[in-house]
């Protein structure tokens, strides 16, 4: 009985981490992804053509990825495993020079931020099957903490 209670005990003291991390994986998937679609929506108002450059710039990481994903031969994976902390700061990056091509860089004709914030959420969720859960975990910290330091020096991004 008390291996039980052991058992109970640790589920419910992991609960709040729990809960955490599906908040964080949340946060991050509407940061990228309703950053992306003002972007697309955005172009879109201004006219369909900028509209449908807007979102096939959206499309694209999304098939370079799967298509590497499914057709080239990695390796052993085990070997070449690389830490969690590099992961994260590399998200974080990602997210802060994604915000700040938005921000800086934002044109219709030649839409850079919508790459980015597409290759961001690509290579997150499409690497989740292949990956450890707190690699796809460090991805989404990555992007929510890029997202909270661009903040912290600029203002919020839209």
């Amino acid at each position: 009985m008390s291996k039980l209670d052991n058992e109970v005990k640790k589920r419910s003291s992991r609960l709040p981490v729990d809960i955490l991390n599906f908040v964080v994986i949340s946060f991050a998937s509407a940061i990228v992804i309703g950053t992306l679609s003002h972007l697309i929506l955005e172009a879109f108002s201004i006219n369909i053509g900028l509209g449908l450059r807007s979102l096939l710039a959206a499309l694209l990481p999304i098939i370079v990825i799967t298509a590497i994903r499914s057709f080239v031969k990695t390796g052993d994976a085990q070997r070449g495993e690389m830490p969690f902390v590099n992961i994260y700061i590399i998200f974080s990056i990602l997210g802060i020079m994604a915000l700040l091509t938005v921000r800086f860089l934002n044109n219709p004709l030649i839409p850079l931020g919508e790459v980015l914030l597409s290759f961001i959420i690509t290579s997150a969720w499409l690497t989740y099957n292949h990956d450890k859960f707190k690699a796809f975990l460090a991805r989404a910290y990555g992007i929510v903490s890029g997202f909270l330091v661009y903040i912290i020096f600029f203002e919020l991004p839209l």
